[in-house]
């Protein structure tokens, strides 16, 4: 039994001699296999080969010191492991970096550059669209922008008025400043369609030098004057119509109104012009009577030489049948009572309105009985008279008053 025993050491022996002559990969290969067969036989160290090796040991860490080629693949494995192991966390890193650069820099810059674009083509819908999600550091300024292309664009009035809000608060982008004049000057035409000459003016004023805008705010403010003086025109004051007429350039024309035939119609009527206007009295004169009508007729009276200043307005329409109408009012002073005492005598005030349609201004222009009013050709004349017979058992009353009104105001 011990024979064998002694063949298996030898065995051993000799497959480890081997093993050291032969390539030490077989290493790992002995010492697994002694130390199975060391367990197996309850042994608790191994044996020693012939040359001072412990059965079952690596070789790999003796004078040579770890340069064995077996020794260098393990190392190289590790490394290799490891540096895959870095490559892999710095790609990752990488990839997380590049796809918050994308998400952040690249993308937004794409939807800003295709917003531009969008914008340069007039679809400002989408560039609005674009410009939001871009985030870029002045995209609210775009937006305003787009959208006060959009609204300029509309040809709205009212949303054309939003428009110059939309350019201001874009400005300092694009030609947003001169957006700005653009919309003023189409306000300005927009009104000027509809007769609103006033309002076109000031929105050309504020275009401030855009296109014709100064041509077109000059043509309003001449439209606008034109408009007052026929106004005047329509209103029979016929002096005031003159000289605002005048004041335009003979040439002009606004709405069918030709400022050279109004200016030669009022002046084949010039003594119509004339007449109307305001016209202060230059002399008056008051009388207040009593009358002994139970007796022999003796009369008392007291009279004013002076009963203070009035005036008058007339104007003169010239119809379009060639007729004219004269019209007006006037205001007048008038006795009401008699006394023996003078301070104790009281006077009241009136006024009339009057109007008379003919091919002339005609002589008498007013009279209900106590009041007239008639034209000499030169001046007017106001005169009131009322006599009183119930006022008294034994007398009657006469009150009387006259303006004359010979002078313009």
């Amino acid at each position: 039994m011990g024979a064998p025993n002694e063949r298996n050491t030898a065995s051993s022996e000799n497959s480890v001699t081997c093993q050291i002559e032969e390539q030490t990969d077989c290493v790992e290969e002995v010492s697994k296999s002694e130390d199975e067969e060391s367990v197996k036989e309850g042994e608790g160290l191994p044996e020693t080969s012939s040359e001072g090796f412990l059965v079952g040991e690596s070789t790999a860490c003796e004078d040579d010191k770890c340069d064995s080629p077996a020794n260098e693949k393990a190392i190289a494995g590790k490394a290799s492991s490891r540096l895959i192991l870095i490559v892999v966390v710095v790609v990752v890193v990488a990839f997380v970096v590049i796809a918050a650069v994308v998400a952040t820099v690249a993308v937004p810059s794409m939807r800003y550059a295709d917003a531009k674009q969008a914008m340069e083509e007039g679809d400002y819908s989408k560039a609005i669209e674009l410009f939001g999600e871009s985030k870029k550091d002045d995209f609210e300024k775009y937006i305003s922008y787009c959208d006060g292309m959009i609204k300029l664009q509309s040809g709205e009035y009212l949303s054309q008025k939003d428009a110059v809000e939309s350019f201001k608060k874009s400005s300092g982008i694009e030609d947003s400043d001169q957006r700005v004049k653009e919309t003023y000057y189409r306000l300005g035409v927009n009104r000027l369609e509809v007769a609103d000459v006033s309002t076109a003016s000031d929105y050309f004023s504020k275009a401030d030098g855009y296109e014709d805008s100064a041509a077109k705010k000059e043509y309003c403010d001449n439209a606008e004057k034109l408009m007052k003086a026929e106004k005047e025109y329509d209103d029979g004051n016929l002096g005031g119509a003159q000289k605002a007429f005048g004041e335009l350039p003979a040439d002009f024309e606004y709405d069918g109104i030709s400022v050279a035939s109004r200016l030669e119609a009022l002046s084949s009527k010039q003594s119509l012009v004339d007449l109307c206007g305001t016209w202060g009295s230059t002399s008056s004169s008051a009388t207040t009577k009593q009358i002994w009508v139970a007796g022999d007729g003796r009369y008392e009276y007291w009279d004013w030489d002076d009963f203070g200043t009035q005036s008058m307005k007339v104007k003169c329409v010239i119809n379009d049948d060639g007729t004219l109408t004269i019209s007006g009012n006037v205001s007048y002073n008038y006795p009401i009572n008699f006394s023996t005492i003078s301070a104790a005598l009281r006077t009241s005030s009136d006024s009339i309105d009057f109007s008379q349609t003919g091919s002339s201004v005609p002589e008498v222009l007013y009279d209900d009985g106590e009041t007239k009013l008639t034209f000499d050709g030169s001046a007017f004349r106001l005169s009131y008279y009322k006599y009183s017979d119930n006022e008294s058992i034994n007398f009657d009353y006469e009150y009387s008053s006259e303006y004359v009104f010979d002078s313009k105001i």
